[in-house]
């Protein structure tokens, strides 16, 4: 619009056009004319003497566009990211107008730096100055660094400058192929910013065979029989392993053998990655049968996948293994591994109860079992077990033994309100085919007996529990006496399990906390603070020995030991089955604590032991030590509260999980600082015996403030975990509503993940702030017909998180994230009941 349109004319004036003049006047005082020069002449009658001729009214200015005005709505912009303007035309009568058909010259997204930008509108023009942010390198090198090294590739693949999206995922193909395959959104174009020419350019400088086509790079490494691939048009970067060649010089033969005993005919063999999954033989005639299991605690159970890797040809005493392309497994020197080359029979001897695999070749190494200890003996005892290297196990025979008597083991008084179970022990001890155990109360009013043995004392007095069943037929009956008395058990235990790792061998954090537990005045004599300690291989406090598993109780501010015990993995279920096992008896208590010291990895799980591989333990395996503990001890009432003094535990998938055996949950949604809780701020509050809500509180406010105001971006919350089933339902039903839209545009929708409160490399944990979120979809317009939903979520977070304390740094943190599968990520059914949530990332 150049001017504006004048729509009123004042008697007399002329409206002239290529065609015709017209003279405004009174229509009684005009005649036709053929020419424009004729004279008009026409009586003038006199105007009555009562009218005024009006003054005429002075035309008015026309209205025209003066020049524009032009802003930014932000004065940086990411890298590609579209300039957003705001242009007004001002005219010359003082309006103004928001126009939005104005050009825009001197703006280049993908130009880091300053930039002077001019606006066009007709002949007017405005200037302004943007700055373009530098494109960020959101390439995780560190997570392709890391994978490269698991897969014994050791030529370095060089980080492009960067891309706008990142989706990963790892497979395995039948062939033992192995896939890492990227998806990315590049916005670069053919030259110095695509990430193919970058790619091109980067690895001509190292030792690859480069192959360019229009689209495509193909980048090939002889050495470790790798492929990269990447097309600048489907946007998809790959790497291609074949994954049984890989295997890495250090790793001796041995690792193919984590545990054997008797390896022959009949034996029961399985083969597959211990850590994961296996799969169960039975050799018969060199040939196998299968069923697929999952090996776990020393119990086999059914799985869904299978990680076959080998057959096995036993030829008199040598064996061939073969995967699954029919090349046979060889040794080609001591720690070196290869296919239809060197040896490739396999020899197998048995001492007594030691067994030694070996190839052919004793001079290419071996590996021997001693299952007495346990011990793995190597030339060089290096086992990465994030490699998928076959294992074989034996499993002896079970033979049947039946029982000729029982009898009945427990505790001979239970405290009013409080439960125990009985077990029954058999004759002779190792009797395992017995019947289905009935029990049986003599006084239900007095106690109550359920069908694991477990008793419930309702009233004061004596009672008579008996167990019967039947073994091979005959009937076999124990009776045992219970005494129910007064509850005599102290108010608080407080169990501590303190796996140390590099946070107490490099800088002592974990003495320090202890340190600051023994600052405090005052302890009661009915509040136990018990702690065992592990997981590292130096402590600064001099009482604990880094060899052994140590249990200590604090008295009198100080740690007195309870006792020394053989060194067992902290990240195992069953050497925290035994610490809390230990601590109810020894300490019985009308409330328990259980807190995780050590580092976190959200659903990857706490308690990472240096000395065992960083093994950990997951929220799925606290519920099965919980599930145990309570079954066996015979408890009912939960536990007060668990706390996790580790970084990124506080996701609702963890906190849903642990709500079945504990009131409360305390932990951070944020990376903790390596020196955790302040102690000293809540153990008085716990000495002066304050309700647990409180103590909770003082723990949560006092790590916050423990580290100062300015930058501070810590946080701990407090959950009341009566409330996670409500939460669990309501974020299912919301999971429900959204699944079809978000599932049909992941990508999108993981952008809106993005957008909110995100913890730590977010591809890697995949923490969300949860409320974060939901507000953010609440602002998405598409989302807006799930507004109930997501209310309805957010009203049952505010009972489930009754208060969270975080720095002025922390952002949106409101105390509980979800977990989001980012592709790299991945979302194991095993660490969640949000099934409905994770079938959104996971088919």
């Amino acid at each position: 619009m150049a001017s504006k349109v004048k729509k009123i004319f004042l008697l007399g004036s002329l409206l002239t056009s290529a065609f015709m003049t017209i003279v405004a006047c009174d229509n009684s005082q005009v005649t036709p004319s053929n020419s424009p020069s004729s004279e008009v002449s026409a009586p003038i009658s006199e105007a009555p003497a009562s009218s005024v001729e009006p003054e005429p009214e002075p035309e008015p200015e026309p209205v025209v566009l003066t020049g524009i005005t032009a802003s930014s709505t932000k004065e940086n912009y990411e890298y590609g990211e579209q300039i957003e303007l705001l242009v007004t035309a001002n005219y010359s009568d003082g309006s103004t107008e928001t126009i939005t058909n104005y050009t825009v010259e001197g703006f280049d997204s993908q130009n880091p730096g300053v930039q002077s930008v001019t606006v066009k509108y007709g002949e007017n023009t405005a200037a302004l100055k943007v700055v373009v942010k530098e494109r960020p390198n959101l390439f995780p090198k560190d997570k392709l660094d890391a994978f490269l090294n698991v897969q014994a590739i050791t030529a370095e693949i060089p980080s492009p400058v960067g891309y706008d999206e990142w989706t990963s995922f790892e497979d395995i193909e039948q062939d033992g192929t192995h896939f890492f395959k990227v998806t990315t959104k590049d916005e670069g174009v053919p030259g110095e910013n695509s990430l193919q020419d970058q790619y091109a350019a980067l690895l001509k400088t190292a030792e690859w065979t480069i192959e360019e086509e229009k689209d495509q790079l193909i980048a090939s490494k002889p050495e470790g029989d790798a492929t990269l691939e990447f097309s600048t048009k489907e946007g998809v970067f790959s790497l291609r392993v074949n994954q049984y060649v890989l295997y890495p010089d250090s790793a001796m033969f041995g690792s193919l053998l984590t545990q054997a005993a008797y390896i022959q005919n009949g034996s029961k063999i399985l083969f597959g990655n211990v850590a994961q999954s296996v799969v169960a033989y039975t050799l018969e005639e060199g040939k196998f049968a299968t069923r697929k299991v999952e090996f776990k605690d020393n119990e086999l159970k059914t799985i869904d996948h299978d990680v076959v890797r080998f057959t096995v040809e036993k030829d008199g005493s040598l064996y061939t293994f073969k995967d699954v392309k029919g090349r046979k497994l060889s040794a080609t020197g001591v720690g070196k591994l290869s296919w239809d080359e060197g040896a490739t029979e396999w020899k197998v001897v048995t001492q007594g109860e030691k067994t030694t695999i070996m190839s052919s070749d004793k001079s290419n190494g071996r590996l021997a079992y001693d299952p007495e200890t346990g011990a793995l003996t190597t030339v060089a005892n290096i086992v990465n077990t994030n490699l998928l290297y076959p294992n074989i196990i034996s499993l002896v025979e079970t033979p049947l033994v039946y029982a000729t008597d029982i009898s009945l083991d427990g505790k001979e008084e239970i405290g009013l309100g409080k439960s125990a179970a009985l077990s029954v022990k058999t004759v002779p001890a190792n009797a395992n085919q017995i019947n289905t155990v009935t029990w049986t109360s003599s006084n239900e009013e007095i106690a109550t007996v359920n069908e694991k043995g477990v008793v419930k004392a309702l009233a004061l007095g004596e009672v008579t529990i008996t167990a019967s069943t039947k073994s091979k037929g005959k009937s076999l009956v124990a009776s045992y006496d219970l005494d129910i008395v007064e509850f005599s058990g102290d108010a608080w235990t407080v169990m501590l399990y303190v796996c140390g790792s590099n946070l107490e061998s490099s800088y002592g954090c974990a003495s320090e906390d202890i340190a600051e537990i023994l600052a405090v005045n005052g302890q009661p004599d009915d509040v136990n603070i018990i702690i065992e300690t592990g997981g590292s291989t130096r402590w600064t406090n001099p009482k604990v020995t880094a060899n052994k598993l140590c249990r200590f109780h604090v008295e009198n501010k100080d740690i007195v030991l309870d006792s020394k015990l053989n060194y067992a993995n902290m990240g195992k279920e069953s050497t925290l089955e035994s610490f809390i096992n230990w601590g109810i008896e020894e300490y019985p208590a009308d409330k328990y604590g259980l807190i995780f010291w050590n580092h976190g990895g959200a659903l990857d799980g706490v308690c990472f032991d240096d000395i065992n591989g960083s093994d950990s333990v997951k929220a799925s395996e606290v519920n099965n030590v919980m599930t145990r503990v309570f079954a066996n001890k015979g408890i009912s009432d939960k536990f007060e509260f668990v706390g996790y003094d580790a970084c990124l535990m506080q996701v609702q998938d963890i906190a849903e999980i642990n709500s079945k055996f504990f009131n409360y949950m305390v932990t951070s949604e944020e990376v903790e600082n390596g020196d955790g809780w302040d102690y000293e701020a809540w153990v008085d509050d716990l000495y002066a015996y304050k309700d647990t809500p409180e103590i909770l509180k003082a723990i949560c406010n006092g790590f916050v403030s423990s580290y100062g105001t300015s930058g501070n971006d810590q946080t701990l919350s407090a959950l009341d975990l009566s409330y996670a089933p409500e939460y669990l339902e309501a974020w299912e039903t919301f999971a429900a509503a959204i699944k079809a839209k978000a599932k049909g545009s992941l990508s999108s929708f993981r952008n809106i993940l993005k957008s909110a409160k995100c913890f730590e490399d977010v591809s890697s944990y995949g923490n969300v702030d949860a409320y974060d979120f939901l507000n953010k979809l609440k602002a998405k317009s598409d989302y807006s017909s799930y507004i109930d939903e997501i209310n309805a979520v957010q009203e049952v977070f505010n009972q489930l998180v009754f208060h969270s304390a975080k720095g002025r740094a922390a952002g949106n943190a409101y105390g509980l994230c979800l977990h989001a599968d980012f592709g790299y990520t991945g979302y194991p059914a095993s660490e969640t009941h949000f099934n409905t949530w994770r079938s959104i990332f996971v088919s």
